[in-house]
Order: structure tokens, then sequence, then C-alpha cells
């Protein structure tokens, strides 16, 4: 299943149109499984990929009952109003987000 977030200021950027190569869970989940923590932390894949999984469904379902979700040192998933800007500037109501950490603020997000 392929969830994909609309965007704020501050927020990551990913595309929403499935035709342009849009992120899923599944394909961010099997790319990070694959990567060097995994290896270094002598983690196999499958269990890296179930445990990214498992919090995918944790902020799915936390998104779905209108709750965030705090990820300290990396961001934060909320469901509020958010601005389009491919759209105009259109505000749309309870739209799920996230937020990078202020951490991230000096790291071009482009």
């Amino acid at each position: 299943g392929g969830h994909s977030f609309r965007t704020m200021r501050g927020a990551a950027t990913v595309p929403m149109d499935p035709s342009v190569g849009a992120l899923t869970v599944t394909s961010l989940t099997d790319e990070t499984s694959q990567g060097v923590y995994c290896r270094r932390m002598r983690i196999s894949a499958l269990q890296c990929r179930q445990a990214w999984l498992g919090l995918c469904d944790f902020i799915f379902a936390q998104l779905k009952n209108q709750k965030g979700v705090s990820l300290p040192g990396l961001g934060s998933f909320a469901v509020g109003a958010c601005v389009d800007t491919a759209n105009g500037g259109v505000v749309e109501p309870r739209a799920p987000v996230f937020a990078f950490s202020q951490k991230f603020d000096a790291v071009p997000q482009a």
C-alpha cells in the first residue's frame, strides 16, 4: 500500500502523483532494510523491514485517529491545515504532514 503526504513549510516533500515515481511505504522500507545501518547493526533485512512497517502502521493509525506522532530527533507527523503551494496556496484542512525537527533547518530540502 502506498501512502503519500502533502507538503507544508518545513515539511517533507513527497510526490503525490504515482506517474512521477511517488515513494510508497513499501519502496521506502525495502530501501531502508538494505541500508548501512541494518548491516552495521547485524539486523536482517526482513527484521529491519518489519520494524519500519510496524512504525508506519502505528503512525498511520494515529493519523487516522486525528492524532500526531513525535519522533524525537527526527520530526513530527501531524494532522492539520496545510497550504498546497502547487495549487496557488489553497488551504486544505486536516491534511497529514511531516515536519522535520529544527536541527535539520540548515540542511537543504531541495
